[in-house]
Parts: C-alpha cells; sequence; structure tokens
C-alpha cells in the first residue's frame, strides 16, 4: 500500500510494542504515568483495570481491511486471557503485541490460530456476541460473507485500557494524544478499506468531533428528526426506531458516527439501506 508522506504505520507499530512491553514491567506504574491516566474517571464497574493486557488495536494494520472500528476501550477482561498469567498476555510476552494483535485473536472468524481458546467476549452489546454482531454488519454493508481468507476488519481504540463497563474520559484533555495515537493511524487505515469510513458506536464521539474538535457534521440522520430518511425503520406504533448517524471529515479521513439512548450497539439490519446511504453518500 502506498503511504508515502502520510502516517508512518509501521512505526506506528513498533512504538505501540515498546510500550506494552514498559507496561508488562509495571502494570500499575505504567498506567500511573501514561497520559490518559488523568483523562479518564470510573468507579466499581466502571473502574479501569491496569494490570490486564492493555489492547490498543486489534488487526494487521498492513493489509487491506473491511471496515475500520473505532471503539471506546477493550471492555471486560477474564483473568485466564487478559490477566499477568492469563494466555493472552503470555502469548503477547513470547512474540510481541503486534504479532499477537494480527488475526483479531476474539473473532471466530479471523482467529484460525487459536480456535478453540477464543474469548467469548460480549462487551457493550448486551448480551450479544460483540464479533457475531460486527461481522453480520460488515457483510451486510459490504454484500457478501467474509471469511478468513477476505480482509478483516481492524479495530482502534479510544482508551486501551480494559474496565468492565465504559466510564468517562476528559475528551478535551485527551485530545493531542489521541490525535496521534488513534485517529491519525485510523486515517492512514481506511484509505485502504473496503468500507470507506472509519466506523464509531457512541455518542462519546459525537461529542468529540462536535465539541473538542470544532467539526460540523457532512451529514447527520436521526430519528427525532422532522424529515427522516425514507428508509428509516419503524416500530410497531410506526413511530422512528431510535438511533442517530453522524459524518465527520477528520483530519482528512471519513468517520461516521452511530447510536442511540442507553446503549452502544452497531445498527440492526433494519438499518442497512440507512447505513449504506450514510457511508457511501
Amino acid at each position: 500500500m502506498d503511504r508515502e508522506n502520510q502516517f508512518d504505520i509501521t512505526n506506528w507499530l513498533q512504538a505501540w510494542d515498546k510500550e506494552i512491553k514498559k507496561w508488562d514491567i509495571d502494570p500499575f506504574g505504567y498506567y500511573a504515568k501514561h497520559p490518559l491516566s488523568g483523562c479518564y474517571t470510573g468507579k466499581k464497574a466502571r473502574a479501569v483495570q491496569p494490570d490486564c493486557l492493555p489492547e490498543p488495536y486489534l488487526g494487521d494494520p498492513l493489509k487491506k481491511h473491511s471496515v475500520i472500528f473505532l471503539n471506546l476501550n477493550p471492555g471486560p477482561t477474564c483473568d485466564n486471557f487478559q490477566g499477568l498469567a492469563g494466555r493472552y498476555t503470555n502469548r503477547v510476552r513470547e512474540v510481541g503485541y503486534s504479532e499477537w494483535a494480527k488475526c483479531l485473536p476474539y473473532n471466530p472468524v479471523t482467529n484460525t490460530i487459536d480456535v478453540e481458546t477464543v474469548y467469548d467476549n460480549k462487551r457493550h452489546e448486551g448480551g450479544e456476541d460483540f464479533w457475531s454482531n460486527r461481522n453480520r454488519w460488515i457483510n451486510e454493508i459490504t454484500g457478501y460473507e467474509h471469511g478468513a481468507k477476505d480482509p478483516a476488519p481492524f479495530c482502534l481504540e479510544l482508551f486501551p485500557f480494559h474496565s468492565d463497563k465504559w466510564g468517562s474520559l476528559d475528551l478535551e484533555q485527551a485530545k493531542g494524544w489521541l490525535e496521534e495515537w488513534v485517529l491519525k493511524p485510523a486515517v492512514c487505515l481506511v484509505k485502504d478499506a473496503e468500507i470507506p469510513a472509519v466506523m464509531c458506536v457512541g455518542k462519546s464521539f459525537e461529542r468529540f468531533f462536535r465539541e473538542v474538535m470544532g467539526l460540523a457534521p457532512e451529514l447527520s440522520f436521526s430519528s427525532a428528526d422532522e424529515h427522516i430518511h425514507e428508509n428509516w425503520p419503524l416500530k410497531n406504533t410506526l413511530h422512528p426506531v431510535n438511533r442517530s448517524f453522524s459524518k465527520f471529515r477528520v483530519l482528512g479521513g471519513t468517520f461516521v458516527v452511530t447510536w442511540h439512548s442507553g446503549g452502544n450497539k452497531l445498527p440492526g439490519t433494519i438499518f442497512k439501506q440507512v447505513c449504506q446511504r450514510v457511508i457511501y453518500n
């Protein structure tokens, strides 16, 4: 892929490999000194878990992708996998973070190496399997079912540390770090993706782009609009199904944000036509 005069993704990969090695030496000390440690707040289930393997991204950035996802954070953990003596943490020690992350270990479609131990990660999905939902969405938007040999998704995390539930991130304070470590690589990677927009799920992204970065959306649809999209799905009561979409131009790349009140789920199949219009319009 030709990325001359663009963000150096190889240097970014190497930098994260070094960061994860630093974390492994002193997890709590590493988090205490991290630029984002003073930006995130959360108690109990929303508290950060510094002693679990940070996951800044998943996938192989040197290959073509089906889509680039931008998530809030890696979500819940299991000591047997992301704990200090966990299977995935030990694997990262053996081969390095970038090598471990290549196959998207949580995705049964892309992880053909360690299939029997794919961690059943149900983060932020109200019980629905996280990757089943995303694989379904990718297939609907691209128009064909992706297998292990097809372009795979790539995921970036706004906040690379785990928590059982999402807390709160001071986006204004975190802006500089997020631009360098998250947004720039996302813009670099989306240029070669099948779906030409970084997909962001959650109202936090809307606030970040509008209020912190001062951007106006190129396109915006909401169930609250007086004149909604003609293919907008309706409830049995004939009221519009609750959901919002917006499309931003960020650092030269396209980002699509979607959310609904009370959750951070991807749109269901009923929103297929609306999604396609927002992405490709």
